[in-house]
């Protein structure tokens, strides 16, 4: 059932505000001062950064209150209207570099998925860098613990040599990850594996961190 109560009240109240020219936002927004730091901002500004950054550089660094997002938005469309266009949704594109890696089970990359947590579902997945194998795919109760990865990577290994197991023969030459807590036991795992080869790629060279956008692609 609907309150009347309130609908009557809050339109008592707008027409109150109206009528005492009580407004959310000032009307006396120091405008050229707004325009002129943009634009002074704009000369050394990342070309990836965009409205929101400069709306919190303005009106915090500089100091520049009554500042609103819009204001900031008015001036940028002004000087900067190519970079509002590449920014949009649909335009801004990840940068990828060219990936090349030596062979099959030269590189492994190793992460993690979480757009099922809310289920109680935690993915794990590894993929081979030159064929985009899949080398695991795990879906568990967590995928930050360190010991549900060292396991698998321990499983993987043992699987990629069949029959004839020996860890360090099976083992790859390099594993990538990101910097998260739960690759820590398969970096000491994979450092030992490969402590007494001697080639480039041998002892703390055998594992390597870096953002998961570096990665071999594993969608």
């Amino acid at each position: 059932m609907v309150n009347f109560c309130n609908i009557f009240r809050d339109r008592q109240l707008r027409r109150l505000l109206h009528k005492m020219k009580l407004f959310r936002r000032s009307n006396d927004r120091p405008k050229n001062e707004i325009f002129a730091a943009v634009e002074s901002e704009l000369k050394k500004w990342p070309p990836m950064k965009g409205v929101r950054a400069m709306y919190r550089r303005v009106r915090d660094f500089r100091g520049i209150r009554p500042c609103y997002r819009n204001d900031v938005h008015e001036v940028m469309r002004q000087l900067d209207a190519r970079g509002l266009h590449r920014r949009q949704p649909g335009n801004r594109k990840i940068l990828r570099c060219q990936y090349s890696t030596k062979g099959p089970n030269h590189t492994w990359h190793i992460d993690g998925n979480d757009k099922l947590r809310f289920y109680g579902i935690w993915i794990h997945l590894c993929i081979d860098g030159y064929s985009r194998r899949v080398i695991w795919l795990h879906a568990g109760t967590s995928n930050r613990n360190p010991r549900f990865i060292a396991r698998y990577f321990l499983d993987a290994v043992e699987t990629e040599n069949g029959e004839t197991f020996t860890f360090v023969s099976s083992c790859p030459r390099l594993v990538r990850a990101d910097r998260g807590c739960e690759n820590s036991l398969v970096a000491i795992i994979q450092m030992s594996f490969r402590y007494h080869h001697h080639d480039s790629l041998a002892g703390v060279n055998s594992f390597r961190y870096g953002k998961s956008i570096h990665n071999q692609r594993a969608e």
